[in-house]
């Protein structure tokens, strides 16, 4: 079986203290084949922080480049230089800045927050219509998908996550139309779609998306697929990859992904 962890977070994302180092260690310690860093560069203007919050700083760009750079050629491992790119639907010209100011492995298209309004991780739900919001957040996720400025789309129906750690319900399926349609563009545009695992708890099956949408996007054609774990940390790094890697495999893939310099191979599973 061949694994790899595609959405690690370190010290150069505002919500992670991790040395990337350790986390290299970590994902070998795990049986990683293959590791791509994927700092968030949240491109909004608009803070998405709750008042009292100090704003999210935007990525050092340049630093986290050059650092990353100077790990990969001394630490005896060749493991890629990502990106996750938030937002771009609220502003794609810094959006494709970024994108397009270093050679960059692999690009991770996301969105945490609709446009001036909180990280959907800050929302109480239970001052909101949700289904509103699961509107609002697919018609976004649609523009997003549309830019097709991305590898792949990361944590579909990310929302979901905040609710259901709220104790609150929502039936999915009522956006399944919804997810159909982002899924169609993301295929023929030839890009993918990513297995995210933070939060995963294997009794609840709780990965995103699920069995059912990693089907729906087979279905509709979809080839690429890659898997992350989300990783904030040492111990989240390559934690859970066999559990995802055999979900994808349920699913009809036999191979994941592999990227370098924006381009996939396929690794058979």
């Amino acid at each position: 079986m061949y694994k790899i962890d595609y959405h690690v977070h370190s010290m150069f994302s505002m919500d992670s203290e991790a040395d990337p180092f350790e986390e290299i260690l970590a994902a070998k310690s795990k049986g990683i084949d293959d590791l791509i860093f994927t700092d968030h560069c949240d491109c909004n203007y608009e803070p998405a922080t709750l008042p009292e919050m100090e704003p999210w700083p935007f990525l050092e760009v340049e630093e986290y480049w050059n650092y990353m750079t100077n790990l990969r050629n001394t630490c005896g491992y060749d493991f890629g230089i990502g990106i996750e790119v938030g937002q771009s639907t609220q502003a794609l010209e810094r959006a494709n800045g970024v994108i397009e100011s270093h050679p960059w492995d692999f690009v991770i298209g996301s969105l945490h927050n609709a446009n001036k309004d909180l990280d959907y991780s800050l929302i109480d739900y239970s001052k909101r219509d949700i289904e509103k919001t699961f509107r609002d957040y697919f018609e976004e996720l649609y523009e997003t998908a549309k830019i097709n400025n991305f590898s792949v789309l990361g944590h579909l129906y990310y929302p979901i996550r905040y609710v259901l750690n709220q104790g609150l319900e929502l039936d999915l399926s009522k956006f399944d139309a919804d997810m159909a349609e982002v899924l169609k563009i993301i295929v023929q545009n030839g890009k993918g779609i990513e297995v995210n695992l933070k939060g995963y708890v294997p009794s609840k099956g709780n990965m995103i998306p699920n069995l059912k949408y990693v089907k729906m996007f087979k279905d509709l054609g979809g080839e690429i697929i890659t898997i992350g774990s989300d990783g904030h940390d040492t111990d989240a790094v390559g934690k859970y990859i066999t559990d995802a890697t055999e979900m994808v495999k349920e699913a009809g893939f036999k191979y994941v992904a592999r990227y370098r310099n924006m381009k996939p191979t396929f690794e058979k599973i």
